[in-house]
This record gives C-alpha cells, sequence and structure tokens, in this order.
C-alpha cells in the first residue's frame, strides 16, 4: 500500500511540483516511536479531547516504554514489529499477570497511536490489526446490596466536615451515578438547588458532552449546607479536601474503600461501584434504558449495559410481569 503526497520543488530549475510516494511499513523503528508518539499526543490535543484521556496516554507511553527499551528484547533490530507487539501482550498477561480489563485499556491506547501513525501514511495497517482486546465479562463490578448501602450511609462521621462531605458524595453517587472525577469538579455555579438539578460541564465530562442531572429534595438541602462551608474558604468548588483546597478523585476512592472496611463490607467499595449500583436499581425500579443513558453520560448503549446487573430475583419478577402465558392460560 502507498500513500501519494505533493512536495515542492524549491529548485525551479528542477522543475514544478512533484508526486512522491510514501511506503507504509509494517514496522517502525525504535527511535522513530517516541518522535511519533510526541506527534500524536500534539495531534490529539488539537482535536480537544479529554485531558483525562490525554494523561492516560502519556502514563501508558511509560508503562510500555522500560519493555521496548529493554536490551534483552531489542538488542539486535531495534524495530516496533507485530511479533513485537504480541510478545509484549504475552509479557502483560503471562509475566506481569495483569487482569484482562488492564491489558485492554493499555492496548487501545497503542491500537489509537498506531492508527494514527497508519492514517499519517508512516506505517500499513499491520500494526494496529495486529492487537486484539481480550475477552472480558460482561458483569464485572457487582452493585451494593440495600443492607451495604445502609452501613456505608452510616460510615461517615457527621460531626465532621469530611465525614459530611463524604455523605454527600454518597447521596450525590447514588442519586444520580455521577462519575466521581465529575463529582469532585463540580462548581457552586454547577449546582442549581431551586431546580433541582446539577450540571455536568463538557470539559469535566469523560465524553466531553454537556448535561443536566435531576438531584432529589435530600441531595439538594445537603448541597446548600456544604456550599455555605465552600463559601468560606472563597473556593469556587463545591467539595474540598482537608485544607480547604480542591477534593481529589483518589481521596474519596480512598475514603470509601476505608468506610466499607470499617463496616464490614466483603466486596469492593468505590465511588465506582456507586455509579454500578445507580444503575442497576434505576432499572430495577422500572427506569428504561435510554433516560439512563443520557443520565450516565454514555456514548452508547452497549457502555450502559456494563452498569446493569440483575439477580435472578430481579429476572423472576420481570418474567412474572410480562409473561405471555397469563394471556392464554
Amino acid at each position: 500500500m502507498a500513500k501519494k503526497r505533493i512536495v515542492m520543488n524549491r529548485n525551479l530549475d528542477r522543475g514544478p511540483l512533484r508526486v512522491e510516494k510514501i511506503h507504509r511499513s509494517d514496522w517502525i523503528k525504535l527511535e522513530d516511536f517516541f518522535e511519533f508518539y510526541k506527534k500524536f499526543l500534539e495531534g490529539k490535543k488539537l482535536e480537544g479531547i479529554a485531558e483525562r484521556t490525554l494523561d492516560d496516554y502519556e502514563k501508558h507511553l511509560d508503562y510500555i516504554t522500560p519493555y521496548i527499551t529493554s536490551p534483552s528484547r531489542f538488542d539486535k533490530d531495534r524495530a516496533i514489529t507485530v511479533e513485537k507487539i504480541r510478545a509484549y501482550q504475552t509479557f502483560m498477561l503471562n509475566e506481569k499477570q495483569y487482569k484482562p480489563t488492564t491489558i485492554n485499556i493499555r492496548l487501545r491506547t497503542l491500537k489509537a497511536f498506531f492508527h494514527w501513525l497508519y492514517k499519517e501514511g508512516y506505517i500499513d495497517d499491520k500494526l494496529y490489526k495486529c492487537i486484539k482486546l481480550m475477552r472480558t465479562p460482561v458483569d464485572l463490578v457487582q452493585p451494593l446490596s440495600k443492607e451495604d448501602i445502609k452501613k456505608m450511609l452510616r460510615a461517615p462521621d457527621m460531626n465532621l466536615y469530611n465525614g459530611y462531605r463524604d455523605y454527600l458524595l454518597m447521596l450525590l453517587m447514588l442519586d444520580t451515578g455521577i462519575r466521581v472525577k465529575e463529582a469532585v469538579n463540580l462548581k457552586i455555579d454547577d449546582v442549581d438547588t431551586r431546580r433541582g438539578v446539577i450540571v455536568v460541564r463538557g470539559e469535566i465530562s469523560k465524553t466531553r458532552s454537556f448535561r443536566e442531572l435531576p438531584i432529589s429534595l435530600d441531595t439538594c438541602k445537603r448541597f446548600r449546607e456544604i456550599i455555605k462551608i465552600s463559601k468560606k474558604y472563597d473556593n469556587n468548588y463545591v467539595f474540598l479536601n482537608e485544607l480547604g483546597g480542591k477534593l481529589s478523585a483518589a481521596t474519596v476512592s480512598w475514603c470509601f474503600r476505608n468506610y466499607g472496611k470499617k463496616v464490614g463490607i466483603n466486596g469492593k467499595c468505590s465511588p465506582h461501584v456507586f455509579r454500578h449500583t445507580f444503575a442497576t436499581n434505576f432499572i430495577r425500579k422500572g427506569g428504561d434504558v435510554f433516560t439512563l443513558q443520557r443520565i450516565m453520560g454514555h456514548s452508547t448503549l452497549l457502555t450502559t449495559r456494563r452498569y446493569i446487573q440483575l439477580d435472578i430475583d430481579d429476572l423472576k419478577q420481570k418474567h412474572k410481569k410480562f409473561s405471555l402465558l397469563e394471556e392464554y392460560i
């Protein structure tokens, strides 16, 4: 395969414009890999993709660098080939023993990078087509039970700011299914307690899309209280840390994990689990999947489906309600 490009000939004696062919290759030099990756990041910045995605692209480069620069693996040809990419997948699976979901996250970044190289005319399609994602179970995260939710809501110390803040974050996630990074980036102006709505701005949304989320009366009441505290610190953000600065998503995850251990919850307890809990209970209570998709800010229904884990009791109730046989027997 080849891609044409027009090259300006600055020497008039040699003729006007000429057409060259860029011969695509199924390999890339190791030293070119890093130079191209810089151009790839620059191109993605110009596309206006989310800051979080850019951070992930840079982070995943740090993950693969020790592997591809190891003399024991690249001592001869110093080239990245289809075989080397597949060897990297095997390395992550067998030597590092990463979970399939972790491996897929890193492979998606590589696939995006090689696809960019292909579109720019540097390589043929073999390098990015050789990257095959691993099969993973659809239902990975189980939601919290009613008993576990009650335990978690009783865990924070409501007499302390941190406890009250974490309690409100739990309410907010159970009420809206908001992502933790979206929650910690909420500003005071994003919360409209009169209308009962919070705004997820495009710049803080994972999908870069603006959306409004309805919140319950009790959540509104708690927001009014915590916003009063935030204003005292002259901070535009709703949720603050112990020093009065912006709260981080990592801190929230750490707090939720500790609350789970404190109250004796056996399974994983994180903001992401709360998001799954919201999605599952929304469907259990009769909500439709299209509304859920919009609330959660998913670009596809397939993603929304992965957040819904119904047990056998849920299926039996739905089956009984919509059974066709009752019309005939």
